[in-house]
């Protein structure tokens, strides 16, 4: 499996489909093996979606997520786990141990990002 997370400095970035960087971990067996920064300059909320799927994520934990940004992600069949505040590492740790991490119906909308 393989999780995402909009990141700057270590926390998780506010504004997921703003972000430049994605922090990915690739995870076997509840356990982190690798950890990459994969840098992007993304035009369009919609375009994350086709990011993560071109890095093969199955999971993206984030912040803030506009209404086309989180449609787009559901369409590429990627679980989304938004409103999660803090340490990117942290919220990694909490998630791999089961813990409820983040607001299910928590969604950003601004002015770029409305239907």
């Amino acid at each position: 499996m393989r999780i995402a997370v909009p990141s700057h400095n270590g926390d998780i970035y506010k504004s997921c489909s703003n972000s430049r960087q994605f922090t990915i971990f690739e995870v076997e067996d509840e356990m982190v093996v690798s950890i990459e920064r994969r840098y992007s300059f993304i035009k369009k909320p919609e375009a994350v979606a086709d990011l993560l799927d071109e890095y093969n994520v199955s999971v993206l934990i984030c912040n803030d997520i506009g209404s086309r940004t989180r449609k787009a992600i559901r369409e590429h069949h990627i679980e989304l786990i938004p409103g999660v505040v803090g340490e990117v590492n942290d919220a990694i740790v909490r998630y791999l141990s089961g813990e409820k991490i983040g607001v299910p119906e928590y969604m950003y909308t601004c002015f770029n990002d409305e239907d």
